[in-house]
């Protein structure tokens, strides 16, 4: 009836609205997400200078020592336990200098895997915005659908059964032509028509299940 068809219409729409509210939270929480991640990157891109601006200042100080050579230092300091506490800062340098090398490998790897990550949550946020305008079309579509059926009826069942009582003569026309092409002037069953197709086959050699499917 009218009234159930309004009605299917009503709750499809309420479905999608659902569905679009649902893909809304998503975009949402996504976004909240990808500010996190980028703020994240910040500071890990902020650590990667800082560990690398590290390294340069302690390999300049190891390289002006190499420069002046032990023996420049030695007579330079005049004392062989200050020479001796300059050779432990290089070795604590020299040591310091490694391990500030692979802290920033780690944290290069780290940066590397943020940003995949941004770039994951990235595509996800596109693919609810896309999953969300074909919610919108579809919504839209039922609307109009729904807006077009009271134009066509006016809100009146008689009017509306009048409409499907035509969709269904139409579809009778449709199927009745397939008894016209098998010849017969009434309605077949199946069977009947598997009986013609099996026929036709064995003149044929078409096989049956073909002629079934093009019928």
């Amino acid at each position: 009836t009218l009234a159930q068809k309004l009605g299917a219409l009503k709750k499809e729409q309420a479905r999608i609205a659902l569905l679009i509210k649902e893909a809304n939270l998503k975009i949402k929480d996504i976004g909240k997400q990808l500010v996190t991640k980028q703020d994240t990157i910040k500071r890990t891109e902020h650590k990667l200078q800082t560990l690398e601006q590290q390294i340069s200042d302690m390999l300049q100080t190891m390289y002006r020592v190499r420069d002046k050579g032990w023996v420049e230092v030695l007579f330079s300091v005049g004392d062989f336990s200050l020479f001796f506490s300059k050779l432990a800062d290089i070795e604590h340098i020299t040591q310091r200098v490694f391990v500030l090398a692979k802290e920033t490998s780690a944290t290069k790897k780290t940066l590397e895997g943020e940003r995949k990550d941004l770039a994951t949550k990235k595509d996800k946020q596109q693919h609810f915005l896309s999953i969300q305008t074909l919610q919108n079309v579809a919504l839209t579509t039922k609307q109009e659908e729904q807006k077009r059926l009271l134009q066509e009826t006016k809100g009146k069942e008689d009017q509306y059964q009048s409409l499907l009582a035509n969709s269904k003569k139409r579809a009778q026309e449709i199927r009745s032509r397939l008894y016209e092409l098998l010849g017969v002037a009434q309605q077949i069953t199946f069977g009947e028509a598997a009986k013609i197709a099996t026929w036709v086959g064995q003149q044929t050699g078409v096989r049956t299940a073909l002629l079934l499917a093009v019928l």
